[in-house]
């Protein structure tokens, strides 16, 4: 069992039925700061380090990160996901729980 969340860009406040919405379509536009955060998640958890944080490798977008983590470190994954989505102005969603990250500029929250 793993631990899955979803990064992307808004220009607008999105509510979490939305933001499930648009992981189920996947309804994405491509911005910057989404290849970015990528970049400087894999630094910050490098694919190769044991014991390794993925489930799988983020594939390359510019549109959404599709991020899964093993379940033993998704308290400390997430933590750094929602932060750095934060920095980069980038929307956070756990499917699991319909939780849209409330930090993230463009969120309206629950």
């Amino acid at each position: 069992m793993g631990y899955e969340l979803f990064v992307w860009h808004e220009a607008a406040p999105i509510s979490a039925d939305a933001a499930e919405a648009k992981v189920r379509e996947g309804t994405f536009h491509s911005h910057p700061a989404v290849p970015a955060l990528r970049a400087e998640l894999l630094r910050h958890f490098p694919p190769q380090q044991a014991p390794g944080v993925w489930a799988a490798t983020p594939q390359e977008s510019d549109s959404v990160l599709e991020l899964s983590c093993v379940w033993s470190r998704a308290g400390e994954f997430g933590d750094a996901v929602r932060t750095l989505a934060a920095r980069h102005g980038l929307v956070c969603y756990e499917p699991a729980n319909r939780l849209l990250d409330p930090n993230a500029p463009a969120s309206g929250g629950r």
